[in-house]
């Protein structure tokens, strides 16, 4: 059986700021108007994770590294809009 290889702590490093990169241009290209459901947030997440899929089985690195970082990109602007609401409203974001 073929031994894993261990993940660097550079290597977690340059995927964390090339997620941060993306964050804002994400955040420059579509605002930051922050999600207003879990509805919205599970489509966003479903949309990104099914174009890893796609990436998957096309066999392309490149392709499935950016969408990798895009759904990282979509969990912690989802993680952030539901912060946003909680404190601007003080009320639990509208989950239906």
């Amino acid at each position: 059986m073929e031994q894993r290889k261990q993940v660097c702590s550079e290597a977690i490093a340059k995927a964390f700021d090339s997620c941060i990169d993306k964050m804002f241009e994400a955040l420059k290209k579509k605002g930051s108007g922050a999600f207003v459901s879990s509805h919205e947030i599970l489509g966003v997440l479903t949309e990104e994770y099914d174009e890893v899929k796609l990436a998957v089985h096309e066999n392309d690195i490149g392709w499935l590294k950016a969408e990798l970082m895009d759904v990282v990109v979509a969990a912690i602007f989802s993680l952030a809009s539901i912060e946003t609401i909680q404190l601007t409203k003080s009320e639990k974001i509208s989950i239906s």
